[in-house]
Order: C-alpha cells, then structure tokens, then sequence
C-alpha cells in the first residue's frame, strides 16, 4: 500500500504572517536517517526544525488557486499578471 503524509512544524519567521505552521523539509542528506527504523524517535523529531527564513520564495498569487478546477501552470502566476485577475473591484472579473 502507498501512502504518504505530510509534517508540520512551527512557521519560521518569514511564514508566520502567512500562517502558524509550516511543511518540514527534510534535506537530502538525512532521508536514510529518517527511513532507518533503528532511528531514535527523539534524534528525528529535532529534524523538524524550521528551515530558514530564506529558503521558501513567498510570492501573492490570484484566487484561482482557491478553486480545485483550475488545476494548472496559471496557479503558479504571480497576482495581477493574469487578465482578469480579482482586484477586489467588479471590474476585475473581466
């Protein structure tokens, strides 16, 4: 059976204003730590550190991103480089 999860942990300070939790990033480097089953679960749990504050690019997108319909490449654009992008006017629906 495939399955798969994904980890929070606290927001670093470049997220916090965006939300109080965060993905763990686990590098490289410690995936046959983390997969080893003789790990200790208290040395693990300390890989769930946040990354730091430049490690994600945060950039505003549009509100097509709220709907799963739009399941795209125009969810990666940047907010208000879309025609009809929402300006919180009616007029920006057109």
């Amino acid at each position: 059976m495939m399955s798969g999860a994904i980890l929070t942990t606290r927001a670093n300070d470049a997220l916090q204003e965006i939300h109080a939790r965060m993905p763990v990033v686990l590098e490289p480097e410690i995936w046959e730590e983390w997969l080893d089953p003789e790990s200790s679960v208290e040395k693990l749990a300390q890989r769930c550190e946040p990354v730091s504050d430049d490690y994600f690019e945060i950039t505003a997108v549009s509100d097509r991103v709220n709907q799963t319909r739009n399941d795209d490449v125009l969810c990666l654009e940047p907010a208000g480089s879309l025609r009809g992008s929402a300006s919180g006017t009616q007029g920006g629906l057109f």
